[in-house]
Order: structure tokens, then sequence, then C-alpha cells
């Protein structure tokens, strides 16, 4: 079941948001990854994802420090 229009992310300018971001990318392969960026819709995936993201916010917090280099 979709509970949203096919057209959706053109509706909230989702590209927008991307280019955004890349600008913020150090490097190609940074800028690279939003291209094909997936937005996923299923419940599972969803959660593994804000799981992932609450766990870096929670390293970023406590002051870690994260592996890039010039990534």
């Amino acid at each position: 079941m979709i509970l949203y229009p096919k057209d959706i992310f053109e509706k909230i300018e989702f590209n927008k948001v991307l280019k955004a971001i890349k600008e913020y990318c150090l490097g190609d392969l940074g800028k690279k990854h939003f291209d094909h960026i997936e937005i996923h819709t299923e419940l599972p995936a969803v959660k593994l994802l804000l799981d992932q993201t609450g766990e870096w916010l929670q390293a970023m917090v406590v002051g870690d420090k994260m592996p890039f280099g010039r990534i």
C-alpha cells in the first residue's frame, strides 16, 4: 500500500535538499553518493537507518572522533 503520490519527491523538491547536502561534501565520492541515494519507505529499512543515525548522533555528542580522513 502506497500512502503518498508517485511524484511526492518532486512536490517536496527533494532534489534541492540533495543538492544542498552535496555542497557540504569535501570529495567526489561523497557527492556521487547523493547522486544515487535511495528513499526508503519500508518500515524495517527506515527503522534501521534511524537507529544508525541515533548511534552517529550519540557518538558526536560524547565527542568520539570519526575515522573519515578526507572523505
